[in-house]
């Protein structure tokens, strides 16, 4: 991202007094920098060409290489932060099932009872993230988030109905609202043609956080 690269250059503190900043470019990366920098010039022999030209030594050529590189890692902090909003409005839902479960138990608790009930130790599973170890034999199918948020709150909402919990309205709004704002997160990586990739970066950034709370 921008930021990284930023950050690198940052810590020069000669820059322009003798340091200077070599760039090295994968073939891979030099490609996609090339493609995505011709769809932000509408450059459509850029976007079209299977090979990009080598980066240029001198001149007006590299200048225009290094706005490229510097906009296509813009690009990718834009990405990045849209990862992060997805996992944030996947929280924010989780939040509203968890909270409705959190008021049943209080309520348990406060009434009298010799042992219990059934419904509290379901009530816990929404508080729980369960952590698969499975190896699977073949390359799973991607699932974008919209179908990863309506499954969830599938499986949400029959935990909460066999516990006879029921959402209030406002709640019932906030998960609409959340769900909705994911999936125009989703439509915009879609217009910028990188669905497929963004949904893989939101499903890894999911799995590495399982991963660390399980460690914890």
């Amino acid at each position: 991202t921008f930021r990284d690269y930023a950050q690198g250059a940052f810590r020069m503190r000669g820059v322009g007094c003798g340091q200077t900043i070599r760039l090295f470019v994968p073939p891979e990366i030099s490609k996609r920098l090339h493609q995505q920098a011709g769809v932000g010039r509408a450059d459509s022999f850029a976007m079209a060409s299977p090979q990009p030209p080598l980066a240029p030594a001198l001149g007006r050529d590299q200048r225009c290489f290094l706005c490229d590189t510097c906009a296509w890692l813009v690009l990718n902090s834009i990405a990045a932060e849209a990862v992060q909003f997805r996992l944030l409005c996947q929280h924010s839902m989780r939040n509203v099932w968890r909270k409705a479960a959190f008021r049943r138990l209080l309520q348990i608790s406060n009434a009298p009872a010799v042992s219990c009930p059934p419904e509290a130790a379901q009530l816990m599973e929404v508080f729980c993230e369960r952590l698969a170890h499975d190896v699977l034999n073949c390359l799973p199918s991607l699932e974008t988030t919209e179908a990863l948020l309506e499954r969830e709150k599938m499986d949400y909402i029959n935990v909460l109905t066999k516990a006879k919990v029921r959402l209030e309205d406002s709640e019932h709004e906030v998960l609409k609202s959340v769900q909705r704002q994911a999936i125009d997160c989703s439509l915009d990586s879609v217009a910028n043609g990188g669905l497929e990739m963004a949904e893989r970066e939101f499903s890894s950034e999911q799995v590495q956080e399982q991963e660390e709370q399980h460690e914890e």
